[in-house]
Parts: C-alpha cells; sequence; structure tokens
C-alpha cells in the first residue's frame, strides 16, 4: 500500500489515499472518492500555484527585488522541484543577490546543473551557459568596481605609515576587507565559466563572444587587483601574475586561437603604478618627465629582479615618512636634485622615456 497526496472533489479536502484502490473515501465529508480524479484535481491545484509564484518572481526580478524573487522560486520549487523555470528564476534571483563576501556563484551553478539534469536539450544547454558565462563576467566587474576607489584605504595608510612606515604597510594591507574578499571569491567566480564545456563554447558564436568578455574583465580584474596592492608599495608576484596568466589561458580554452591573441597574457602586468614619493617632492609633479621616466626604470628593470623588488619595498615603506619630514625643506631638493638629474639622464640614454604611459603599456 502507497499513499499518496489527494484533493476531495465534494469539500476540497486534502486527503491521502491508497494509490493500490480505485477509490477511496474522505475522513472529513464521508464521501467516496475515485482515487485518478482525486490525485489529479491536486495536480491541478498545485500547477495554478506554482503559475503564481513564478509570475510574482518574475516580477520580482523587473523591478530589482533579488530577495523576494529567491523566495517566490523556492516556493514554487517546493510545490514541483521539477520546474525548469523555477530553477531558471532562482538563478536570476540568485545573481541580483551577490555580494563581494558571498557571490552565491555555487548556488547559481547547482541550480544550472539542475535544469540540464532535467531538460538537456541544446536550446537549454545554451541558455544556461549563457548565464553562466554572463554571470561570470558580472561577476568580475561587480569586484574590480568595489576595488576601483582606494581613496578611503589611502588615507588608512597615510595615518598608519605615519605611525610606523613598515608596520603601518602591513597593517592597512591585512585590514583591507574588499581586497581579501575579492580575492578569496576569485576561484568560486571563475567557476562559472570553467562549469562550460569547452567543445560549447567553440561550436557557438554567442557563447564565445561572452568567453571573450570574461577575458577582458578578467585581465582588467588583475590589472586592478595590482593596482590595489600599489597603494601599499607592494606589487603582485611573478608566481601570482604566472597564476593569473594561466586562468586566462583556461578561460579561453574553446576560443580559436586568433581569438585568444587578441587577449594574450602580456596584456596582464605586475607593474608598480604608485606615486614615487621623493621624486615627486624634488621635482614638484608627479606627472613630470623626471618622474616618469623613474617610473619605468622602476616599472621596466628594478621589478623584474629579486634585489629590485627588495628595494622597491624598502622604498615604499621609509619614503613616505621620509618626505613627510623633509618634503618640504629647500635643502632636499637642493641636496638631492642633482643626483637625480644625472641619473635621469643616464635612463634617458638607455632608452627610457619620459611620457606617459600609454594604454599599450599596460
Amino acid at each position: 500500500m502507497s499513499l499518496v497526496n489527494a484533493k476531495c472533489p465534494n469539500c476540497g479536502a486534502s486527503i491521502q489515499l491508497d494509490d493500490s484502490r480505485e477509490e477511496g473515501f474522505c475522513l472529513y465529508c464521508g464521501s467516496k472518492v475515485k482515487v485518478q480524479e482525486a490525485t489529479s484535481k491536486i495536480r491541478i491545484d498545485k500547477s495554478g500555484e506554482v503559475h503564481n509564484y513564478l509570475e510574482l518572481a518574475k516580477y520580482s526580478i523587473d523591478t530589482g527585488n533579488g530577495a523576494d524573487a529567491l523566495d517566490y522560486a523556492n516556493k514554487a520549487l517546493e510545490a514541483d522541484s521539477s520546474n525548469t523555470n523555477a530553477w531558471f528564476l532562482k538563478m536570476e534571483s540568485s545573481q541580483q543577490l551577490i555580494t563581494l563576501g558571498n557571490m552565491r556563484c555555487q548556488e547559481i551553478i547547482i541550480a544550472g546543473n539542475k535544469i540540464l539534469s532535467l531538460d538537456n536539450s541544446q536550446e537549454m544547454k545554451k541558455k544556461v551557459y549563457s548565464f553562466f558565462l554572463t554571470s561570470c563576467s558580472q561577476d568580475l566587474l561587480f569586484c574590480k568596481r568595489q576595488l576601483r576607489d582606494t581613496e578611503s584605504i589611502k588615507e588608512t595608510y597615510k595615518y598608519n605609515i605615519q605611525n610606523h612606515s613598515y608596520k603601518g604597510i602591513e597593517e592597512t594591507r591585512n585590514d583591507d576587507t574588499d581586497l581579501n574578499m575579492a580575492i578569496e571569491q576569485e576561484p568560486k567566480i571563475l567557476n562559472l565559466r570553467f562549469s562550460v564545456p569547452d567543445a560549447e563554447i567553440s561550436a557557438d558564436a554567442e557563447l564565445a563572444t561572452l568567453t571573450s568578455d570574461i577575458a577582458i574583465q578578467f585581465v582588467n580584474y588583475e590589472i586592478t587587483i595590482n593596482a590595489r596592492l600599489n597603494v601599499y608599495g607592494y606589487f603582485m608576484d611573478d608566481n601570482t601574475l604566472k597564476k593569473y596568466k594561466y586562468n586566462l589561458h583556461r578561460i579561453q580554452q574553446g576560443l580559436p586561437p586568433e581569438k585568444q591573441k587578441e587577449i594574450g597574457a602580456d596584456s596582464m602586468s605586475n607593474a608598480i603604478s604608485g606615486p614615487c614619493y621623493i621624486a615627486t617632492a624634488v621635482y614638484g609633479s608627479y606627472d613630470c618627465p623626471e618622474v616618469w621616466t623613474l617610473r619605468r626604470y622602476r616599472d621596466y628593470s628594478l621589478s623584474k629582479s629579486i634585489p629590485g623588488r627588495a628595494f622597491i619595498r624598502i622604498y615604499y615603506a621609509i619614503s613616505p615618512s621620509f618626505v613627510r619630514w623633509f618634503g618640504d625643506t629647500a635643502w632636499f631638493r637642493l641636496l638631492l636634485k642633482p643626483i637625480l638629474d644625472k641619473f635621469v639622464s643616464k635612463l634617458e640614454d638607455k632608452g627610457y622615456e619620459s611620457t606617459p604611459y600609454q594604454d599599450k603599456e599596460w
């Protein structure tokens, strides 16, 4: 004997009937009930209930209310766990609720895979995979935007550095919650791309375009991460840069070779973009030709060797305090300017340019 949920056609009560029999009795009104008719009625009622939840979820998504949309999608799934529309709405509402601390990538992947287990048609695969790829690109852009405004971090850095130069850098870096959360969420975000088979990307031009967008966003994201590290006088080490370049290679799998070359790994950089404190104080401007020459020497020579990187780190640890103490004094500029002028002249003779960076250099 197996009991199934049913609805009495006479009084509308929710009852349970033995599905091995043709008829049963309603415990509430006592009327005889045909099992097939009663179970069909509850399915019809549930269908109407699911439809209402789906409509409410769609409306909530359209109005930007992801929390309500997720609630309605879950209610629809409670009534019908095999409803692909409800699963898709769950993905859409989850994407609306992303935060830097929780990008909800795994929830979206689980929901998308559930859809494909229910409907593995090519049309549905494209719909789900397009959503995965679009979400991945949007998430990288979201993280980049959260890290772009570094003014508050710079102020904290300046305050800490005044009290203790090197320790101040460490304290500010360790307290940079946004940066730490973005780095923590990064592999989860990339799983959205890696959940799409490379063969599907190769076979579909639209999926390939979405994948190219991810590659572009990932390059920009890496540059933003490095720029945030520059606030503290740090930069991305070579091993970490290699990891980013490897992930870019993985992202681009499935794209035509010529498309992969358009967004090459050489687009990524671990160059320092922070200010040259002492040179700026001596020459009076961050954008003067001499400072740009020194920046190029720092980025293209010093940062490429272990001793050079050690020097950069020490420089950024002590130079802000040094400039704060002596930068406004006449003797400071008179003493250092001839030394720097001579060094800059030698660098220019070696080919280091004195003009601002162009986009192709980054």
